[in-house]
């Protein structure tokens, strides 16, 4: 992490000021990649079960704001939480050049929150693009670097004050947080590898002081291998321009999954047929947490409590299901184009337009989630954000409206960050004691989405990437 010269903390470096922070938008440095593109759909997504794809896209305007609620519940149910963030968390933030940067804008939103993140109608700004950037200004060099600087700066510090949050003093120790971002999985994902993961991952001494409560919970969690709540789908400054971005935001109902030899595009893979059969990828998961669901509830969206009972019921779910073998093969069909705006690229469109280059990413981003069995996407160009929320019954993105990221009154990044982690957590917390009930239950009962079973995807053939 880098810091500035040795600095005295201010008083009111405190949590209410890191919940007003915003950080100053990121510029190219003079060698900043040129590239343009993104990745077209590979072998995980192109070979997605049927009943994981994504179907739809919903734009909620009031997700970002229902998603920093949870701060407040946190220290409205718990009064003692902000002293147990410690002081030494906030002078490290306050000498960070992440801070420094930006002093100026915490300064300007002081008071009175107004405005908030561009609705779907508004107009965001263009990014800065600075060829000859200053000694005052955060530049970057491509993808990877705004990856870094989200894992050892930005996300950082709002992974170590979620920490005290959630654990109290066993999470308050900066240098040894419980939520930690990294650019690695867990465990090794040759397909389907999102760029940043939320990792829940005490150490032993912070779990030496943990609430027996919080550790089993910990334990369930790592037991069901939930260990990535959060992922985080990067774009550099000229991949994910402010038109790409805009691109994604525009999408709403239905969404047309690109599938393998469809529309042009294909694995090239040995592994397109297993077993003389069209080789099906996914991972088996479970009902969504009512937690989660209680937010969309709260942005207005009617979701019914039958929408997984009707899920389960399809024909086409039950018909899969009964050809499915326990080696994860199964029957080869083709999706039919939706009627929605969202649609798939046609097989002569060659050029790489910012409406194709939205589908990819949004197509890369739903498959890393299910890799996952998360639940939250970040999907991010450093300056420009979305936050989506995975809806597995109706297979639906529910996405935030575009976050600009320096500008946003409304929900500031450190108070966004922090309650995206928390939000994360709760709901792995409570998939994974859903997970333990169903183990108690007779297989015949199990949901059909938790029957699924899928065989391991081909590591010695492809290298470890974005596959």
């Amino acid at each position: 992490m880098a810091s500035s010269s040795a600095a005295t903390q201010p008083p009111e470096v405190n949590l209410d000021f890191f919940f007003r922070w915003n950080p100053e938008p990121v510029v190219r440095s003079i060698k900043h990649t040129t590239a343009t593109g993104t990745r077209e759909p590979k072998w995980f997504d192109l070979h997605l079960d049927e009943s994981l794809q994504l179907r739809s896209v919903t734009v909620v305007d009031k997700l970002l704001p229902q998603l920093a609620r949870i701060c407040h519940q946190y220290t409205t149910e718990n009064p003692e939480i902000p002293q147990q963030v410690p002081l030494s968390l906030f002078s490290s933030f306050y000498t960070s050049r992440i801070y420094q940067l930006s002093s100026a804008n915490i300064n300007a939103i002081r008071g009175p929150r107004s405005g908030g993140v561009r609705s779907g109608k508004q107009k965001a700004k263009q990014a800065p693009q600075n060829e000859s950037p200053s000694h005052n200004e955060q530049t970057v060099l491509n993808e990877k670097s705004l990856e870094e600087l989200y894992v050892k700066e930005a996300g950082m510090f709002c992974a170590q004050v979620a920490s005290a949050f959630a654990f109290g003093p066993a999470g308050s120790d900066p240098n040894d947080p419980l939520f930690v971002w990294t650019q690695k999985a867990r465990e090794i994902q040759t397909h389907a590898k999102a760029d940043v993961f939320l990792n829940v991952q005490p150490s032993s001494a912070s779990r030496s002081k943990m609430l027996p409560a919080h550790r089993d919970d910990i334990d369930r969690i790592e037991r069901h291998k939930l260990y990535h709540p959060v992922i985080s789908e990067f774009k550099s400054l000229t991949a994910g321009d402010l038109k790409v971005m805009e691109s994604i935001g525009a999408f709403s109902g239905n969404f047309s999954w690109i599938r393998c030899k469809q529309g042009g595009y294909t694995c090239g893979l040995a592994d397109h047929n297993r077993d003389g059969r069209y080789a099906l990828t996914g991972r088996k998961t479970g009902r969504d947490a009512v937690a989660t669901e209680d937010i969309l509830r709260a942005c207005g969206i009617v979701l019914s409590s039958n929408d997984w009972e009707e899920s389960e019921a399809s024909d086409q779910v039950q018909d899969r299901y009964s050809s499915n073998t326990a080696s994860g093969s199964g029957p080869e069909f083709v999706v039919a184009s939706s009627s929605g705006r969202s649609q798939c690229p046609p097989t002569e469109e060659t050029a790489m337009t910012d409406n194709k280059k939205a589908i990819f990413i949004l197509q890369q981003g739903w498959a890393e989630a299910v890799l996952n069995d998360a639940t939250f996407i970040i999907f991010t160009s450093g300056n420009l954000e979305f936050i989506g929320i995975r809806h597995r019954a109706t297979q639906t993105l529910f996405l935030s409206s575009l976050n600009e990221v320096a500008t946003n009154k409304e929900t500031p990044y450190g108070l966004l960050h922090t309650a995206l982690i928390l939000r994360g957590y709760e709901d792995a917390r409570e998939r994974a004691l859903q997970f333990d009930d169903l183990e108690k239950m007779p297989e015949d009962k199990h949901p059909f989405l938790y029957r699924l079973s899928f065989p391991e995807m081909p590591g010695s053939r492809v290298k470890e990437g974005k596959s």
